[in-house]
């Protein structure tokens, strides 16, 4: 058995609201806690079925937990992975623990380099293939798909997948206060890096996203304590924000049944979240 085999199939829980449900998605049980397992596996994939080699590196435009996600999935297979710093000590340390070497750009030793553009298409694509397949399959019929935006390529990508199949539900971005859609750089929010909107990510968020809900980083916190103490799962900000979004977003439009994700877990966030 390879780790390869510890993503994906991750559990849908129930937490209900009122007389509603929220169906939220645990990428927590992915082998590194993240969501970005997902689509880090299906970049190797694509870059082992080429030219990539034991003993050769990936360097990434970022780092974090992609980085993370790519340098525990590379290893078994000898592939290193290179990228920058996150601007977290946390997820820095967890990546030098697995083996990411820190770099700045085009330090001109990787055998492949990915750019951001590149990475949000191999996401949305992932998305939809699969995560958003696993959704359908574990929560069934929902009113509605709701999930942030600040990178938005889970939300494209789930998002469509429900929609071709649910063609009633809605498919809802979770915009933060401190980081409008689109930001230009203009973002306050310390758990995130903030993506330059390119213009096919804008295009993809206006032909799949109905509608917005905006909460502030205060509401996103509350998200995940209450995700948190009510799923006994630590989560990150980002799930805690897609939880306060989706519970939003069910009072606003008088939902019953809602799905979203939490896309990491909470540890490496513990100075923000507590």
């Amino acid at each position: 058995m390879s780790t390869w085999s510890l993503v994906g199939n991750t559990p849908t829980v129930r937490l209900r609201s009122g007389d509603g449900e929220l169906l939220v998605k645990l990428e927590t049980y992915n082998l590194t806690g993240s969501l970005k397992d997902r689509v880090a596996l299906n970049i190797l994939k694509r870059l082992m079925g080429g030219s990539l080699a034991p003993g050769d590196t990936v360097e990434l435009a970022e780092g974090g937990p992609l980085a993370i996600s790519m340098a525990a999935l590379a290893a078994p297979h000898g592939i290193g992975v290179a990228a920058p710093p996150s601007g977290n000590r946390h997820l820095d340390r967890l990546a030098e623990a697995y083996g990411v070497r820190p770099v700045g750009p085009g330090d001109g030793r990787a055998a492949s380099r990915l750019d951001p553009d590149t990475v949000f298409e191999v996401a949305v694509e992932t998305h939809y293939e699969w995560t958003g397949g696993e959704l359908l399959r574990q929560a069934g019929a929902v009113d509605a798909v709701v999930a942030g935006v600040i990178s938005g390529a889970t939300l494209v990508g789930i998002g469509k997948r429900v929609r071709e199949v649910l063609h009633d539900a809605l498919v809802i971005g979770v915009q933060l206060e401190e980081c409008p859609m689109p930001s230009d750089g203009r973002c306050a929010v310390p758990w995130a890096p903030v993506p330059r909107p390119s213009q096919r990510r804008l295009e993809l968020l206006d032909k799949i996203v109905d509608d917005y809900v905006t909460i502030n980083v205060k509401e996103a916190l509350e998200g995940t304590r209450l995700a948190s103490r009510s799923l006994g799962v630590l989560v990150g900000p980002s799930g805690g924000a897609n939880v306060a979004g989706a519970l939003k977003a069910m009072r606003a439009y008088g939902l019953r049944r809602v799905a979203t994700i939490i896309p990491d877990r909470g540890e490496t966030f513990l100075e923000i979240i507590t």
